[in-house]
């Protein structure tokens, strides 16, 4: 897997001030969410992006809101399909989901849901 130039560049360019393993976590993330060879933009942990630092509670969030979190400047229907489709790549994320009663039709996801989609897929 490589990085798009966008990505590159901003990678080079950004602080790191948790240093090498949050460059790591930002890599393996984008690493699970590229959907080709190439980690493109959407793939970088929001985080990242960010330019103040804002601080992600874990709690109960209606689900466009937390995948606006997960894709910023997307519209709130794509960031839920791009959100979707992250969740269904990593079963173990699934199956956890499952195991605590999760409802795809719930407009919601619970703090315990968020607790476990944040534990695959990071912080946004």
């Amino acid at each position: 897997t490589g990085f798009s130039p966008a990505v590159e560049d901003l990678y080079l360019n950004h602080d790191w001030p948790g240093n090498v393993r949050e460059l790591e976590n930002a890599v393996e993330y984008g690493t699970n969410m590229a959907f080709g060879d190439t980690i493109d933009i959407d793939e970088v942990p929001a985080r990242i992006m960010k330019k103040e630092e804002e601080t992600f509670a874990i709690r109960t969030y209606d689900k466009a809101e937390l995948a606006s979190l997960y894709c910023p400047g997307r519209e709130p229907g794509a960031a839920l399909q791009n959100l979707y489709r992250w969740i269904r790549r990593i079963p173990r994320l699934t199956e956890e989901l499952n195991a605590t009663g999760y409802n795809k039709y719930r407009h919601c996801y619970l703090k315990q849901e968020v607790e476990i989609i944040v534990k695959y897929l990071g912080e946004p």
